[in-house]
């Protein structure tokens, strides 16, 4: 595929590919990419961090479980969304904080139990969608200049450690966090704007909060 010089943009969806040539890392004008519904894709190349993308979708790929070490290579990459229970835990590669530029990330029904390690240097990170995963249990390691932050429909998070640190959160969603029992640190976060905890069942330990559930 690395004949294709001009290509910028390329969609895939519904076909029944199990990988993607090993030179697909060499297609450097693509900066777009959305790969959908892929229902035997299971690797990509190792090459892929050699991309010069700025957006990477990925939906319902159900076979591909994990990303190639190296995928932190994608130095240019500011929004990337990885969806629809696929990745497992530990399918996040060692390298994943080096997306120095990666400003939007969506995780959203997926597998995963822990945050990776390295996470936490996203740096550029600003909005973080992490709902619906149903055995994500720690979220220890978050970035600390996120603005919005949706762990919606956790049911096994327990605690958001570190909350104060999020200097910078305008937005909390963790509605339906059914064995969220405790939020330390909420009165300390001056630039939130918005909370939803609604659902919540098992929470005890929250100050200032109205009969909404909201700030």
């Amino acid at each position: 595929m690395s004949g294709l010089v001009k290509l910028k943009l390329f969609h895939m969806g519904l076909i029944g590919v199990q990988t993607l040539p090993e030179d697909f890392g060499h297609l450097q004008n693509l900066v777009e990419l959305h790969l959908y519904a892929c229902k035997n894709l299971q690797t990509l190349p190792q090459s892929f961090g050699s991309l010069q993308l700025q957006r990477f979708q990925m939906n319902d790929n159900h076979k591909l479980e994990m990303l190639p070490e190296g995928f932190g290579g994608l130095k240019s990459l500011v929004d990337l969304h990885i969806g629809n229970y696929s990745i497992q835990q530990g399918g996040l590669p060692s390298d994943f904080g080096g997306l120095s530029t990666l400003t939007r990330l969506q995780l959203q029904y997926n597998y995963m139990v822990t945050l990776p390690e390295g996470f936490k240097e996203l740096q550029t990170l600003v909005y973080l969608e992490m709902h619906h995963c149903p055995n994500l249990v720690d979220v220890q390691g978050l970035p600390w200049n996120l603005e919005y932050l949706d762990l919606g429909d956790c049911p096994k998070l327990i605690d958001i450690p570190s909350l104060r640190k999020l200097h910078c959160l305008k937005s909390l969603i963790l509605c339906d966090c059914t064995s969220l029992t405790q939020l330390q640190d909420l009165n300390s976060l001056d630039t939130l704007e918005r909370v939803n905890l609604s659902g919540c069942t098992m929470l005890q330990n929250v100050t200032n909060l109205n009969h909404n559930g909201a700030l």
